[in-house]
């Protein structure tokens, strides 16, 4: 617990990169080992840290190609991943019923990866690219069937704004093709000024500390 917490992410994306299956089980030891000494020494937020910690790895490990080097070759790459895995998430391929600790903040940093992947592409995409197509048609639908969890389409509506503006933002909202993804009543508030940073904030903090419910 005395290691800072950039290099601690540092290690875990290490770990992650080296052997994904030992990482699950180093973690798994960490956080049974630490549990009575921070019932003992330190509050039970320690430990949800300690998780969120490797949520963010995750995040940074999924986002470092597209973050270091923003070459069309990386992003064509990072699309197929993401489309590889929204299908087979849509398949019912990808188990989500799995209560483990570190299979859900894994799937969880997927889906962020995903809905991101997709706010890069979203505007002026072609209209010729197959795979460009097959991820925004594919992040629609995941977002459709999945209307209960408002987080996703508040995540994705952020990473549009944060990217490219709010006047892209509310252009798309009012395209027939991306409304879907954008509806307009959602990117705007009275005084026209978009509160996606609130509500995204919000409901993602939810999600993150609710990881705290998981063990």
């Amino acid at each position: 617990l005395g290691i800072t917490p950039s290099i601690k992410s540092t290690l875990f994306q290490l770990l992650l990169n080296y052997n994904e299956e030992l990482m699950k089980n180093y973690l798994i030891r960490i956080f049974s080992k630490l549990r009575k000494y921070l019932e003992e020494n330190y509050e039970e937020n320690d430990l949800v840290s300690l998780k969120l910690m490797y949520l963010n790895a995750l995040e940074d490990n999924l986002y470092s190609r597209g973050t270091v080097n923003l070459s069309e070759e990386n992003l064509n790459l990072d699309i197929q991943l993401a489309v590889r895995f929204l299908n087979d998430l849509l398949l019912g391929h990808v188990d989500t019923d799995n209560n483990d600790n570190v299979f859900t903040l894994k799937l969880i940093a997927k889906i962020k990866f995903c809905l991101a992947t997709c706010s890069k592409l979203v505007v002026n995409y072609d209209t010729e690219n197959k795979q460009t197509i097959d991820l925004i048609l594919l992040t629609k639908r995941f977002i459709d069937i999945n209307q209960h969890v408002l987080w996703f389409r508040f995540y994705f509506i952020k990473n549009v704004f944060r990217r490219h503006c709010k006047a892209e933002l509310l252009r798309l909202a009012n395209e027939d093709e991306t409304t879907d993804l954008l509806p307009f009543n959602l990117t705007q508030e009275a005084n026209n000024v978009p509160y996606t940073y609130v509500i995204c904030a919000n409901e993602y903090k939810n999600i993150r500390n609710s990881i705290s419910d998981l063990d």
